[in-house]
């Protein structure tokens, strides 16, 4: 069993699939099966890529079951849901397009082979604060059994670290190639009607905008500005007449810690519908300041 503290708001056991709050004991979220595994194998991944064809056969195919880009969705969804109840930021997960997912490692602490110990203490300090049962809820989605229950076992947490860092650097290098990510962006409402895809502009580069993924605090954009600014020049992505710049900085480098940055420079086919011909892209996985 491992225990995970999440944005030190809140702590996840990864044998219950129990989110309780840091600041309110009695506050406490029962994930649903499919939504702990999920989480689990995300946990077991933390600042590393998970590909959709994983997430398929660990989370459905393994336990003789199927699903679908629209269910698998629904999940990280409800899962980002779940997390933002505690007060944990909703970019926590970060969507790869056409890639998979994967958690914002700058968020995560992980307890190490972490005991019954731990659990008992926290059960019997609740105990003692509250005689009365306190009831958990249960995040119920329309894509589970209402009859699913908690009796689950853990996903296996030691997994070998050489493995892990070659699939680091396997989807790094996949992402580095894919030129036209940010066409399917734009073209992902149409493929799948589920999903919508905000953009936020951060600054403008000659005549050239460039936007973000999510919104960015006040504070937060004139340091995002000038990485962006270093990364461009770094990349060769200079502006073109006709095109537009979409970014993910993570909100770690902010802070002076390490981050992923990853940058598309899109032709405009139709700037009144946002439609593109093509993208160049660079992701740079970590991001290296000096």
């Amino acid at each position: 069993m491992s225990i995970y503290i999440v944005d030190d708001l809140v702590t996840y056991n990864s044998e219950d699939g129990i989110l309780r709050s840091l600041q309110n004991d009695e506050n406490q979220l029962a994930l649903t099966t499919t939504t702990a595994r999920l989480f689990n194998l995300l946990l077991e991944n933390y600042g590393c890529v998970v590909s959709r064809e994983e997430l398929f056969e660990k989370i459905w195919e393994n336990h003789g079951q199927r699903s679908s880009n629209a269910g698998l969705n629904q999940y990280i969804r409800t899962l980002r849901k779940c997390l933002y109840e505690f007060g944990v930021a909703e970019n926590s997960i970060i969507t790869i397009p056409k890639v998979g997912f994967k958690l914002n490692p700058s968020i995560i602490q992980r307890i190490e082979d972490a005991d019954d110990s731990y659990q008992d203490k926290h059960e019997k300090e609740s105990q003692s604060e509250k005689s009365d049962y306190v009831p958990i809820k249960k995040h119920q989605t329309n894509h589970e059994e209402k009859y699913e229950t908690k009796n689950i076992q853990a996903t296996p947490n030691d997994k070998n670290g050489h493995d892990t860092q070659k699939r680091c650097v396997f989807y790094s290098l996949l992402i580095l190639f894919i030129g036209n990510v940010l066409l399917f962006v734009f073209s992902f409402s149409n493929q799948i009607k589920s999903e919508t895809v905000h953009s936020y502009l951060l600054t403008t580069i000659d005549s050239c905008r460039v936007y973000t993924l999510h919104p960015n605090s006040e504070q937060a954009i004139p340091i995002k500005k000038k990485i962006f600014e270093t990364a461009i020049t770094r990349s060769k992505l200079s502006c073109i007449t006709g095109t537009e710049f979409y970014t993910y900085i993570d909100d770690s480098l902010v802070f002076g810690r390490i981050g992923d940055i990853f940058i598309a420079r899109c032709t405009l086919r139709d700037a009144s519908t946002n439609q593109f011909i093509a993208c160049d892209s660079s992701y740079y996985s970590p991001w290296d300041t000096k």
